[in-house]
């Protein structure tokens, strides 16, 4: 097959995919038909959903904002046992100086878990 013949070959190859776009073009949608007739429709409104609850507990320390639930690293709104392992285990494990954030982070969710 040489170079005339594969040409000749995409030639026609192109010309009937380009026909068969053309053929298979279908007419425009017609728009929906406004129906008189039919009785009152009354679209649903949206819930409204007032009783969302904040999970995190935000306090400021050292000039900066904090989520006393990473501070302690444990996710937000779990119970108050799991804050206080985690705060027990924290108090362990960190030094003397960095003490003051875990404790304001823990008094912070005990103070909104209280409330």
């Amino acid at each position: 097959m040489d170079a005339n013949d594969f040409l000749i070959l995409n030639a026609v190859v192109v010309t009937i995919l380009v026909g068969l776009f053309l053929l298979s073009k279908r007419s425009k949608a017609t728009p929906t038909s406004l129906n008189l007739r039919k009785g009152n429709f009354t679209p649903v409104t949206d819930i409204d959903i007032n009783d969302e609850e904040e999970l995190n507990v935000y306090f400021n320390f050292n000039g900066h904002l904090w989520d006393a639930y990473e501070v302690l690293g444990v996710p937000a709104g779990c119970p108050m046992s799991d804050v206080e392992m985690a705060y027990i285990k924290a108090r362990m494990r960190i030094d003397d100086e960095s003490k003051e954030i875990l404790e304001m982070a823990y008094a912070a969710i005990h103070e909104k878990v209280k409330a």
